[in-house]
């Protein structure tokens, strides 16, 4: 705690790194796996849920800390922004982009074939 200069930057290093922690696992096991999206969709959620139940502290400081915490949730917006890109990347097509009632940024979208 001595190392930074706030509690709230503590907090922000220790959701950085769970951050990053989730991103490596998620990344590494699906490119690890088959080039098949659903495969890839599946391995990627079942990375997420085994990373926090493997430690239920990340599953807190992701979804519960950060919440309550004003730093901690602007930091959690950037890391969304980043993640709806990384998603992007690979072709899905982001609900929130859309106009009009059919905003909607929980959903995405991958189209292909046509």
């Amino acid at each position: 705690y001595e190392s930074f200069e706030s509690l709230d930057d503590l907090l922000v290093a220790v959701y950085d790194r769970v951050v990053d922690g989730l991103t490596e696992a998620v990344t590494g096991a699906v490119f690890a796996g088959p080039p098949d999206l659903r495969a890839q969709m599946r391995t990627a959620i079942e990375t997420i849920l085994d990373f926090i139940e493997e430690d239920p502290r990340r599953g807190r400081i992701l979804y519960q800390v950060a919440l309550g915490n004003e730093t901690l949730n602007r930091r959690r917006l950037e890391t969304g922004r980043r993640l709806v890109e990384l998603i992007e990347s690979f072709g899905f097509l982001w609900g929130g982009r859309w106009a009009g009632r059919g905003k909607d940024p929980m959903h995405f979208q991958y189209c292909s074939g046509y």
